[in-house]
C-alpha cells in the first residue's frame, strides 16, 4: 500500500525513482520464532518483501531487520540497535576532532568550532538515540583531548578546569552530559506542548504506558525477584518518551500540568531493602 502511494505521487509529479536505492525493511516482533512452514522471523520477512515490494514497476532492495540504513541522518535498525549510530557517531566525531587539531584553528576559534558546530552535529540524534554514560563520558574525552591540545595543556590537566566557566578562570569547554540530558528535555516538552491535539494525545498516552509498563518490571526484578535493574535499563532503549522523561529526573526538573506535578515519583526504580528473614 505504501509503495503504491509512493509510485502514485511520483508519477503524478513526473519523479523517476531508482529502484535498487530504494529500500524495503520490516520486522516481525508479534510472530512466533518459526512460522508454520519451519522459517525463522528474518526468513519469512524476507521471502514476504524481497521482489515483492515494486515502485514504479521496480523491484525495491530488501534489506534484513539487523542491517543499518540512514533515516533523516540518524543510523537505525529495525530490531532498534542503537550500536550502529553509537558507531557512527564516534568516526565522525573522530574525524572531525583530528581535522580541528591538525588545523591552523587559534585555541579561542577551537572552542568556537566545538561549541557551534561539532557538538551540534553530535547531539543531533540525542532526543531518539539512547546513550549511556560510557558513551558520553568517550565523547566527552574525546573533545577535552582536542582542547587541551590545541592549549598545549599536559593531557592530565583537570577536565574541570577546562569546562569552568570562563569568569571562574576556566576555559567553559560545554558538556556532553549537560548537551545530552538538555536535548531529551527539551525534545519531550516540545512534543508535550506540540500545537496538535493529536501529537500531545499521542505523546501523552506513550509516556503514561510507559513508564506503567517500566514501573511493572520495577515491582518484578527489583522487588519481588530482588533482581537487578538490568532489564529496566534494557526497556529504556526502547521506551524514547520515558528515557527523556528520566533525563528531566536526572537533571532535577519535573512535568507540572495546571500547577500538578506529574510523574514525580513514577520513575523512582531503586530497589527496596529485602525482606528480613
Amino acid at each position: 500500500m505504501q509503495a503504491n502511494k509512493l509510485t502514485l505521487y511520483s508519477n503524478w509529479a513526473g519523479l523517476l525513482i531508482s529502484g535498487s536505492k530504494t529500500k524495503v525493511t520490516g520486522s516481525l516482533n508479534a510472530s512466533p520464532s518459526k512460522d508454520q512452514n519451519g522459517l525463522t522471523l528474518s526468513e519469512a520477512l524476507e521471502h514476504q518483501l524481497n521482489n515483492n515490494i515494486l515502485v514504479q514497476n521496480q523491484a525495491t532492495k530488501y534489506i534484513t531487520p539487523s542491517s543499518p540504513f540512514l533515516y533523516l541522518g540518524v543510523t537505525l535498525t529495525m530490531d532498534l540497535n542503537w550500536k550502529h549510530q553509537h558507531r557512527h557517531t564516534d568516526e565522525n566525531q573522530k574525524q572531525k576532532l583530528d581535522a580541528l587539531e591538525g588545523s591552523y584553528a587559534s585555541p579561542r576559534q577551537t572552542l568556537n568550532i566545538i561549541r557551534t558546530a561539532i557538538i551540534p552535529s553530535l547531539a543531533y540524534a540525542f532526543a531518539v538515540t539512547p546513550c549511556s554514560y560510557p558513551d558520553l563520558d568517550k565523547w566527552d574525552a574525546m573533545i577535552g583531548r582536542a582542547i587541551k591540545s590545541k592549549h598545549n595543556l599536559w593531557r592530565s590537566t583537570l577536565t574541570a578546569m577546562i569546562r569552568e566557566d570562563v569568569h571562574s578562570f576556566g576555559l567553559g569547554a560545554p558538556s556532553i552530559y549537560v548537551v545530552y540530558h538538555r536535548r531529551s528535555a527539551v525534545a519531550l516538552v516540545t512534543s508535550l506542548e506540540e500545537s496538535s491535539e493529536r501529537h500531545q494525545s499521542v505523546t501523552m498516552h506513550l509516556l503514561t504506558h510507559q513508564v506503567t509498563q517500566l514501573k511493572a518490571l520495577a515491582t518484578t526484578f527489583l522487588s519481588t525477584k530482588e533482581g537487578t535493574s538490568l532489564p529496566i535499563k534494557q526497556q529504556l532503549n526502547l521506551h524514547m518518551q520515558a528515557r527523556q522523561l528520566a533525563c528531566n529526573h536526572a537533571s532535577k526538573l519535573h512535568l507540572a500540568l495546571k500547577g500538578n506535578s506529574m510523574f514525580l515519583d513514577n520513575l523512582n526504580l531503586h530497589p527496596k531493602a529485602p525482606p528480613q528473614h
